[in-house]
């Protein structure tokens, strides 16, 4: 059977894909609510020029201007006499739009109006609506592209939406006019082929479309549109749902499915069943009515594997019984490292407060009866550096909603705004490389800059979203309250995967980053972490970049040194031409042959270079991707043996030339010849003890400063007289 996709017109203009049913099952009311028509590019609305009834050209205006009630704004689309087509009506003019030409070869037809509001059979007079879809077959929800029947072209403004010459010579907005272009493909097309339709204001204050269980009693409920379900819906079968206020009345089923997302802008009133399978979301911005909702989760491991997972509830008041008969809580204001337990397994099931984290094993799927977390949460933010030094401040939360929540959201509020946390969360990993339960060395480390795991190798799995129940550690930096919102959700990116359970979905990370893995080539225990460059980052510890280890060293542990001997998993460095020395720490559970490879390189320059430098056997490594240096070490902590190098360095066969001085800087000595008066060289290390200094007088024959550099350390060379001076920073392979 051939599968024909039908465009079907919605009251308040919005519109529903769906597969080609009988025709029967659709009773098409005529419109008679209006609605302003967006393009996306610009942000800017649709009107007859200057909202003149006596004009035929489109032009487009600012938002504020169409915040008004101005009729000239608004559209009513009316189905046309050949099935899935529309015709656009302004209410304005009560005219009725067309191109300017009818000609299907001219590929740049002027927008224009019919001069009398009698309805036309012409083609040219209408229009399909179709659901922006992007090469990938996802959709672009809310968006459609406008396809007119006499020419084939679709619509969008004149120039894509841009300023142009309104003919006074001014350049402005209200001058671009509506144009049908060709587009034989608008998809993953400029966003000036895309529309959306968005109703007035009063659209929430109307009765609501009616699903009867087979058909709407109207037509398919548009977003800000109110609807009411009287028999079972599923959205993968009968679409996608994105309205005002929505009621479920009893006896009815409201299914949402793995991959689907109910976005239910207004009040959310349920007497019947909502059911929201793994994977799928309930994206609501209002209150929420009843307890009748079912919200599933499969989380990090199955009940076979043995391992944990965190675990928050979606729903009030649910009870730990859900999560088997192995659950922990985790208590902040414990000391750490004192004889007291941070983590307490509970005896008998407690309430699960929202936004609150636990750690459960063998859980597999867990179900989660009741109403809906919504609108503003707080979790409490324990912070206490007299007890806990470096340590304080590592609180278990979880996202308390039955949607993904963004990471960036959720930082904005939470590290910006409210300054409570640093920018880092760590998301539990069971399974790591450590190959025990519950461990420090199971976490995946991940901020703006990046992601590093604990030895699971899974840190490519942190996709920038916290999925609906994932819990997760967060550092307070004070004592206050970590706030999670409505504004912080999001449609979609809450599939399994991104519960840390099976398949990769990988964080495209904007910044210039080398991920480095520390590798027991014995046991193949191993640890990572990342370094990367922002225009804003410091050398210092910046809480937007800077990410602590969680936890304690011991077993294999790999980190960067910031300052105080406080391990960092994760360092953000700043851009610069000058060379940075970043001093790294490690454990060695064992006496063992160790590695130090380059693991991933993003988006890194070719003239920025990497090095590692062993101070032990005075060894100096180029890393770049998949290399590696091996060595071995005995069991122990050692925060002095290796550093890594990193910048755009200058090598020291270039000559330097300033104020009458030409300087060519070799591996045995420094030449120097010219100078208009003396001067003196001093050669320092880079904690600016003196190495060597020397006077010399103006030559025209080059003079040799003598000195016998070592690979791997940095050098700072200081050329100097009574007038100027040149300070240059060398390193040798």
């Amino acid at each position: 059977m051939k599968i024909q996709l039908k465009i079907l017109f919605l009251v308040f203009g919005c519109f529903f894909l769906e597969k080609s049913v009988a025709q029967s099952a659709f009773e098409i009311a005529i419109a008679t609510d209006y609605q302003n028509v967006i393009n996306k590019a610009q942000n800017t609305y649709m009107r007859p020029k200057d909202g003149a009834a006596n004009q035929k050209i489109h032009q487009w205006e600012t938002s504020a201007q169409a915040a008004g009630d101005f009729s000239s704004y608004q559209w009513e689309l009316i189905p046309a006499t050949i099935e899935g087509y529309y015709y656009f009506k302004n209410k304005s003019t009560g005219k009725i739009h067309k191109p300017t030409g009818e000609s299907n070869g001219d590929s740049s037809l002027d927008g224009s109006f019919d001069l009398d509001a009698t309805t036309k059979d012409n083609d040219y007079f209408m229009y399909a609506l179709e659901q922006v879809v992007s090469g990938g077959g996802v959709e672009d929800q809310g968006y459609y592209w406008i396809k007119n029947k006499g020419s084939g072209y679709y619509v969008r403004p004149n120039n894509g939406g841009g300023p142009v010459d309104d003919g006074t010579g001014t350049n402005t907005l209200n001058a671009v006019q509506l144009r049908h272009q060709s587009a034989t493909t608008p998809i993953d097309g400029p966003n000036s082929y895309r529309w959306s339709f968005v109703p007035r204001t009063e659209a929430g204050t109307l009765s609501a479309h009616v699903w009867s269980g087979t058909a709407w009693d109207k037509i398919v409920p548009p977003r800000y549109n109110n609807a009411q379900i009287d028999g079972n819906y599923s959205l993968a079968t009968n679409g996608s749902l994105n309205v005002n206020n929505l009621a479920v009345s009893a006896s009815a089923v409201l299914t949402v499915e793995a991959g689907q997302t109910l976005v239910v802008n207004g009040n959310l009133t349920n007497n019947g069943s909502v059911i929201v399978e793994s994977g799928g979301s309930l994206l609501t911005k209002g209150s929420i009515t009843g307890t009748g909702f079912t919200i599933k989760r499969n989380t990090t491991f199955s009940t076979s594997e043995g391992k944990y997972s965190i675990i928050g509830s979606p729903v009030t008041a649910a009870s730990t019984s859900v999560l088997g008969n192995i659950v922990y809580t985790y208590d902040e204001s414990t000391a750490y490292g004192g004889n007291q337990e941070r983590f307490n397994q509970l005896t008998s099931p407690i309430s699960m407060a929202p936004a609150e984290g636990y750690f459960s094993a063998n859980t597999g799927e867990v179900t989660f009866t009741g109403t809906p977390n919504t609108g503003t949460i707080t979790a409490t933010m324990i912070y206490d550096t007299d007890k806990d030094g470096s340590n304080a401040g590592f609180n278990l939360v979880s996202n308390p909603y039955p949607t993904a929540i963004s990471y960036d959201a959720f930082m904005s509020t939470n590290l910006t705004t409210n300054a409570v946390v640093s920018g880092t969360i760590y998301l539990w990993d069971d399974g790591g490389s450590d190959g025990s339960q519950r461990t420090n060395g199971d976490y995946i480390t991940a901020n703006t800059m990046g992601a590093a795991t604990g030895g699971s190798t899974r840190s490519g799995g942190w996709n920038g979203y916290i999925g609906s129940g994932q819990g997760f550690f967060v550092k307070a930096t004070q004592s206050g309250s970590l706030s999670f919102t409505d504004d912080m959700k999001v449609s979609g990116n809450n599939m399994d995967a991104s519960y840390f359970r099976k398949a990769e979905q990988q964080q495209k990370s904007t910044y210039q980053t080398v991920k480095l893995v520390l590798l027991n080539k014995s046991t193949g225990k191993k640890d990572e972490i990342l370094i990367g460059f922002a225009a804003d980052a410091t050398e210092g510890i910046d809480l937007q970049y800077d990410a602590q280890k969680f936890g304690e060293i011991q077993g294999t542990k790999f980190y960067s040194l910031i300052t105080d001997e406080v391990p960092y998993t994760i360092q953000g460095l700043p851009i610069t031409n000058d060379i940075i020395e970043v001093p790294l720490g490690a454990s060695f559970e064992t006496n063992a042959e160790f590695s130090i490879e380059v693991v991933a390189l993003n988006n890194w320059p070719s003239d920025l270079i990497l090095s590692l430098v062993d101070d032990q056997t005075n060894e100096v490594t180029k890393l770049t991707q998949n290399t590696s240096y091996t060595f071995s070490s005995i069991a122990g902590i050692d925060n002095s043996r290796f550093k890594l190098n990193v910048g755009t360095y200058s090598i020291l066969s270039a000559t330097e030339e300033s104020f009458g001085l030409e300087t060519v800087f070799t591996k045995d000595a420094i030449e120097i010849k010219g100078g208009s008066e003396g001067f003196k060289v001093e050669i320092m290390d880079m904690s600016g003890r003196m190495l060597l200094e020397k006077s010399l007088h103006p030559a025209t024959n080059k003079q040799m400063v003598h000195y016998s550099f070592e690979s791997g350390e940095i050098y700072l060379i200081k050329v100097h007289s009574r007038e100027n001076s040149i300070i240059k920073k060398i390193f040798f392979y």
